[in-house]
């Protein structure tokens, strides 16, 4: 070696056989997973849901497989939309700007390729030199060039050598300076004899496929054979080696796998080939369990996910949700949960007698019963719960009492917010001077105060007409860090100063400046601008109230301006990471998130609420966010009906445009849903609609009759009785049709009428008048649930 040659990290050297002891190296719980799969696959009644699957991952596979390389990027969503929807759509990405035609082509020629692997599965290739090369051309097709570096170091593009062995030397230098070096041209066909005949040897021998499927692909990376493509080509000889052997397509995904996946091939370069092994096992096993679980729960539609996915929108409770996702994994919590006011805001319906009454969907946070007892005494008898003595001071000052039900609620809730924030989150709680104190004091116990940052003042003006207090015009925002190392972009959130007087101005911490600014540092500062205040004022830095931003307006009585929201996520979050609001409500949080190029997941125990922000959100956006949690067939709602009975109620009042969930599911009375008519009947004095549901698979005669004399009790004008299926009993079709009609303006309608499920899912809607927006009192818009 010359004085002049570079350090050399990685020696060049022939590839070498599997160890002897490689049954050591195998994965008994791969081979189990892989049992289960092979049983339910044989099982299963609709072959074509395992090749669904299968064509999932291998979409997933051609768009990971050149992300990792770095070919191109693509958002996470637009590549979880495109695994689910098929890869067919991309013109549609394409034309939103949010896939390059470049990308999408060479998207189209990975996916391609798998077929050419499909061929040496099914026995129609063999897998030759001559094959390998033929697949790289494939790989490659519409790509062109390749880096290169000229020899005073300079990167440029190069044609690109496609599917012939490489003539050159390509050894990386890597960022220290040293090489590291592959096989020589000249070695590279021999090369490859030797792996294609050692692979053929372990074919015979049995070699498990995690093991065959690492030394395969790392020794083929040792050759690496083309100018460029290589580790396409390694992860597509992958492939061959599962599935020939039944296992799912692999996929190394960027997002997940990419730092372990380096890592393991280094230490194979060093002769350790159990992390690459290990990798790939898990890689498969976590695929094979979620498509399991897939094709044991078909009904279930993809409607559940079985990992935590973003830019999506759960429905249920969050405390659920939470529970099933992993520990740091979020970077920024920001959450505006029901907290107890004297304002009357969620839900607006009508009476029986016609005057309009509030009922909150979280009231039951705000009531002592049985449900807070059990929770409270829940978390004291657990002695290592993070709240057990913060609950029990609480208990000893509030006494029971609705506050304390609301603290456990929320303090459970927190608890796992915390679990999933990472080390550099943040997360904000956004209340009313009600609970604040105690609110704060909850997440002390929680975070710890030392990670207490801000209470920030939301000041807000409107109408108030008070005789015994001030007029209360403010919420606080409860600021804290998950960790000392949490993240704060304080110059993205910098404001104009409204003035900045050289004699008197308070210089900034670590200014460096002693005493007055001068004019120089006052120009300076007028251009960099100021880090806001601990209070906020509405009207101020772009924070223009809701009710004046007809754009932003959706009638959300509590809706928060969307710059409130661009402000805390840009302060806390960078580009990329992940923010969850766990009480998205109308969706302003998801929505800054979204416009912001964060990724995010937005949960709330409202179906209406996830409707609202696709329907009068999204929608207008363009964009379509995934749902989780609500049914998407028949199949998948009665498997909710099932597993969780009360959110398949709640969920089935509001496919009704202008129908609300009863305050109480336990001891309802009957009564399921309600909604309020705009126009009063000819006949009657009331505007009271009213619901029940029935989730069970058959139909009570009984039942219906008791819901006859619901109506009856409540002084309903009309009665809706939703059911799973169709109701088609001539009994219960006599009894209803013996009600008659009510006349209502021009029309008239059916007293009562059944609906069902079914007909939701064939677009058909129960003949009713116009109802009041549950959330605004206006006209329903009949758009919203179609």
């Amino acid at each position: 070696m010359s004085e002049d040659a570079p350090a050399v990290s990685h020696a060049w050297a022939r590839i070498v056989d599997l160890p002897s002891d490689w049954r050591s190296l195998c994965r008994p719980d791969l081979h189990s997973a892989h049992a289960e799969w092979a049983a339910a696959r044989a099982a299963l009644d609709e072959p074509d849901k395992a090749r669904q699957v299968q064509e999932r991952l291998m979409a997933n596979w051609a768009i990971e497989t050149g992300i990792i390389e770095r070919l191109y990027g693509v958002d996470h969503d637009v590549s979880m939309a495109l695994a689910h929807i098929g890869l067919n759509t991309m013109a549609d990405f394409h034309a939103e700007g949010t896939l390059s035609p470049d990308a999408g082509q060479l998207i189209t020629d990975q996916r391609a390729a798998l077929n050419m692997v499909m061929d040496v599965v099914s026995g129609e290739r063999a897998l030759t030199s001559s094959y390998i090369r033929e697949l790289h051309r494939g790989l490659t097709e519409h790509q062109d060039t390749r880096d290169a570096i000229d020899p005073q170091g300079r990167r440029f593009a190069a044609p690109l050598l496609k599917g012939d062995w490489k003539r050159q030397p390509n050894n990386p230098i890597q960022p220290d300076g040293r090489v590291h070096e592959y096989c020589p041209p000249e070695f590279v066909q021999d090369e490859i004899d030797q792996l294609l005949a050692w692979h053929a040897e372990h074919e015979k021998k049995g070699v498990c496929a995690e093991v065959e499927a690492a030394w395969l692909h790392h020794r083929f990376s040792q050759i690496h054979p083309f100018e460029d493509g290589n580790g396409r080509v390694a992860r597509a000889l992958t492939a061959v080696v599962f599935l020939r052997g039944g296992y799912l397509v692999p996929v190394v995904r960027d997002g997940e796998h990419r730092s372990a996946y380096i890592d393991a091939l280094e230490a194979a370069d060093d002769g350790d080939l159990r992390p690459l092994v290990d990798l790939f096992a898990e890689i498969q096993a976590a695929d094979l369990e979620d498509a399991l679980d897939l094709l044991r729960t078909p009904e279930r539609s993809f409607a559940y996910p079985t990992r935590m996915e973003d830019n999506a929108l759960y429905y249920g409770d969050c405390l659920d949700w939470m529970r099933e996702w992993p520990d740091e994994s979020v970077d920024l919590v920001y959450l505006d949960p029901p907290f107890n006011s004297n304002a009357d805001y969620n839900i607006i319906f009508g009476t029986k007698d016609g005057v309009p009454a509030q009922v909150r969907g979280f009231t039951d946070t705000w009531k002592w019963n049985e449900a807070a007892a059990r929770r409270v005494a829940d978390i004291e008898n657990a002695i290592s719960h993070p709240l057990h003595e913060t609950t029990r001071a609480f208990k000893s000052l509030l006494g029971p009492s609705g506050m304390l039900s609301y603290l456990t609620y929320m303090g459970e809730r927190l608890v796992e917010m915390r679990r999933l924030l990472k080390q550099a989150g943040s997360i904000y709680l956004h209340c009313d001077p009600t609970a604040s104190h105690y609110l704060k004091a909850l997440m002390d116990a929680i975070f710890g105060a030392r990670q207490f940052r801000n209470e920030i003042v939301w000041c807000y003006t409107g109408p108030g007409n008070v005789v015994r207090w001030f007029p209360r015009k403010h919420d606080v925002l409860l600021f804290y860090a998950r960790s000392d190392s949490a993240l704060f972009n304080r110059d993205a959130v910098r404001i104009p100063y409204k003035q900045l007087n050289v004699q008197h101005a308070e210089e900034e911490p670590g200014s460096g400046i002693g005493g007055r600014l001068t004019p120089d540092t006052v120009s300076d500062y007028r251009k960099r601008g100021k880090v806001p205040e601990d209070y906020w004022l509405e009207g101020r830095d772009g924070m223009t109230p809701v009710g004046r931003r007809r754009s932003e307006r959706l009638g959300y009585p509590t809706q928060k301006p969307l710059a409130l929201l661009d402000r805390i996520i840009k302060a806390s979050s960078n580009p990329g990471d992940l923010v969850l609001d766990p009480f998205c409500g109308c969706g302003t949080a998801v929505v800054s998130a979204h416009n912001l190029g964060r990724r995010w997941i937005g949960v709330d125990i409202s179906a209406t609420a996830i409707d609202i922000i696709q329907e009068r959100r999204f929608k207008q956006m363009g964009v379509e966010a995934e749902t989780y949690g609500i049914p998407k067939d028949l199949a998948s709602a009665r498997k909710l009906a099932a597993d969780k009975p009360f959110d398949f109620e709640s969920w089935a009042v509001t496919r009704i445009p202008g129908l609300a969930r009863n305050e109480h599911q336990r001891g309802d009375g009957g009564i399921d849903g309600r909604g309020r008519m705009l126009e009063k009947p000819a006949d009657l004095d009331s505007r009271l609609v009213l619901a029940q549901v029935k989730g069970g698979a058959g139909f009570v005669l009984d039942q219906f009759r008791a819901f006859m004399r619901v109506l009856d009790r409540e002084e309903a004008a009309l009665g809706v009785y939703i059911t799973l299926e169709p109701v088609t009993s001539p009994s219960a079709r006599a009894e209803a049709a013996a009600l008659g009609d009510v006349a209502i303006g021009a029309g008239r309608y059916p007293r009562v009428q059944f609906w069902s499920i079914a007909d939701h899912f064939e677009g058909r809607q129960p003949p009713l008048p116009t109802l009041a927006d549950p959330e605004t009192g206006r006209p329903m818009e009949p758009s919203l649930f179609g």
